[in-house]
């Protein structure tokens, strides 16, 4: 299916997305899985991050998360963008560099 769910070729994507460039799975001799990143997990509940969250004292915050809905929620104490924007990709930088000691 293409971007507006109507049904289209293999090739139709990269018309629709010209960045985006199909390569089979033997491409260079590796699989696509090779390149995938495992990210940490964890059981916690929201309400256990919450509460650790306010225990450490906090001086501003983001949170992002899914509401029972499915609709994502967003908020910060955090006045301005770049702020909000550093941590942010801070943090997608730890995730992106996690090592589960495999």
């Amino acid at each position: 299916m293409d971007l507006r769910g109507t049904p289209s070729s293999p090739g139709a994507a990269a018309s629709v997305m010209p960045w985006f460039q199909p390569t089979p799975d033997t491409d260079a001799g590796q699989s696509m899985t090779e390149n995938v990143v495992k990210f940490p997990t964890n059981d916690k509940t929201p309400e256990e991050i919450l509460k650790h969250a306010l225990e450490m004292g906090l001086t501003d915050v983001i949170v992002i998360g899914y509401q029972p809905c499915g609709c994502e929620y967003r908020d910060t104490t955090l006045k301005d963008g770049p702020t909000a924007l550093w941590l942010l990709e801070r943090a997608r930088h730890d995730l992106m560099h996690y090592d589960e000691g495999e």
